[in-house]
């Protein structure tokens, strides 16, 4: 249940970011954003039933779970000592009392229980997050996080334009004007010289004013 609820908000978290990225990116007409906004909701539900819900239903054993014989196995792979006692341990209890001495099965069976009695278990089962899972997280928080302080805009400004897909948004040019000139009046016929500042991830290579 554990590495469930985990992958679900690992996934979740990671498939909102690809949309906020996406969106961030192209600038994607409306039509698409609302396509991208439907499935960032209906994709998390879609993981929450093929993940979560059936860990569920096997903790409270609404779905079968695991076999005795499978969980016995499992023990046995983590207990080396205890080789295929385990196993048939659970085969003896499936014998019919009929067809066998009844004294005699519970001789074997108390026998094969007091050579695994000294074992614990509980060991096997861990209830803690698993080193993966937290090594996934940590990945994914990194990375998020890195490409939100480089580029901010991933999620202040694609959330907005995912919500209001039915607005138009224009995508803004690579480059800013920054006007330095204190005073734009001239008397007409005089020279004038124009003093601007150009930023941004790619510069013109010529600048015009037109009147």
């Amino acid at each position: 249940l554990v590495q469930a609820q985990g992958w679900h908000a690992c996934l979740t978290i990671a498939g909102w970011f690809l949309l906020f990225l996406l969106e961030f990116l192209l600038y994607l007409p409306g039509s698409t954003r609302f396509f991208l906004l439907l499935s960032g909701f209906l994709i998390p539900v879609l993981f929450l039933f093929a993940l979560v819900v059936p860990a569920l239903l096997s903790k409270f054993r609404i779905r079968k779970g695991l076999s005795y014989e499978s969980a016995a196995a499992i023990i046995s792979s983590h207990f080396t000592e205890i080789e295929d006692r385990l196993i048939n341990l659970l085969q003896l209890r499936q014998l019919d009392p009929d067809r066998v001495d009844h004294a005699l099965l519970l001789a074997a069976i108390e026998q094969k229980t007091e050579r695994i009695d000294p074992y614990d278990f509980r060991q096997v089962v861990s209830l803690r997050p698993p080193r993966w899972l937290l090594r996934g997280s940590l990945v994914i928080v990194v990375l998020i996080g890195g490409a939100v302080i480089l580029k901010p805009g991933i999620v202040t400004q694609s959330p907005e334009r995912l919500l209001n897909y039915n607005m138009y948004y224009e995508k803004p040019a690579p480059f800013a004007f920054e006007l330095l000139s204190d005073s734009l009046h001239v008397y007409q016929g005089e020279s004038y010289k124009v003093r601007v500042k150009v930023s941004g991830d790619f510069l013109p290579a010529e600048v015009r004013i037109v009147t």
